[in-house]
């Protein structure tokens, strides 16, 4: 099923960044609610309810924000998409992952629709732009210096993140079960 965006709604941020990394690796990060806590510094705490699938319901928390989301479009390495409510706005947020084995293209659009969003416009675009903003550069930053890091302890050495680790034993799972 294809998200539709509504690029009428009151605020709707668009942004993109180029990352050092395939979309499958980019992918991991991304889709994995439960670690988002783990290396999102504004994500307080993330969990998913569900079993990850369209329909599948989350909720992550900012500090005070609370967001009861529900995962809305799942299409493997190349898009993810999420609403969700809380404080009387509607959210959406869809990613777009286009690239190959070197680098990719991660996009992201995030609409904000509701009474507080009408009420408190340029206040929320604002808090939208940031969150979106940081959301990339965190994942641009994480990614590429964990490719780095693995790069330069290839003589076994160092000690890798437990993201990286739980996200690259997900990865490994994933291509095991496809047959890959």
């Amino acid at each position: 099923m294809r998200v539709t965006i509504n690029r009428n709604a009151p605020i709707v941020v668009e942004r993109k960044i180029e990352i050092f990394s395939p979309p499958e690796v980019i992918w991991q990060w991304i889709r994995r609610v439960d670690l988002w806590v783990d290396w999102h510094p504004e994500v307080s705490s993330s969990w998913l309810i569900d079993d990850e699938a369209v329909g599948a319901r989350f909720k992550w928390r900012k500090k005070l924000l609370g967001v009861r989301c529900e995962i809305v479009e799942i299409v493997s390495a190349r898009r993810w998409a999420w609403r969700g409510t809380s404080w009387g706005l509607k959210a959406q947020q869809e990613f777009r992952l286009d690239g190959n084995f070197r680098s990719t293209l991660l996009s992201s659009t995030m609409i904000l629709e509701g009474p507080t969003a009408r009420a408190l416009k340029p206040l929320v675009r604002k808090a939208a732009t940031h969150w979106t903003e940081v959301w990339l550069g965190v994942l641009k930053t994480r990614i590429e210096s964990q490719h780095e890091r693995g790069r330069s302890n290839k003589g076994g050495g160092g000690r890798t993140r437990t993201v990286s680790e739980r996200i690259e034993r997900s990865l490994a799972s994933e291509r095991s079960r496809m047959g890959m």
